[in-house]
């Protein structure tokens, strides 16, 4: 398994605000095999991991130190990150004032966006 594997996982245990037990009672898996992957002593299986991503709402690539990105999801399961180094950000619901933004001002937005995170 990856090596921030562990420390991901119990990062996200706690940053979704639950305890082991709560996680045993939610998930069906017992706190000392939580416990061994939290601490690297053990891994789990691919259902567990698929599992464990949806009640952190993290994704697995950031779980298993892939990427950076969490894709941390709102309540509908839609993905909150954006890509802004392509066009895909227009194409997106954005949201100002409780307006939502037409596909004219959400271009100007990503241009300044990219201008402003140029080096």
């Amino acid at each position: 398994m990856f090596t921030n594997f562990h420390n991901r996982l119990r990062l996200a245990r706690e940053k979704a605000g639950l305890s082991q037990l709560q996680v045993m009672k939610r998930v069906g898996i017992n706190n000392k095999t939580l416990s061994g992957y939290e601490t690297g002593k053990s891994e789990p299986d691919i259902n567990t991991i698929d599992l464990l991503c949806d009640l952190y709402s993290v994704s697995s690539d950031w779980l298993l130190g892939r990427t950076d990105i969490k894709n941390i999801y709102n309540d509908n399961n839609k993905q909150v990150s954006i890509n802004l180094s392509d066009d895909s950000f227009a194409s997106e619901e954005v949201i100002f004032n409780e307006k939502a933004l037409v596909d004219s001002q959400k271009r100007r937005l990503l241009k300044l966006m990219r201008l402003f995170l140029e080096d």
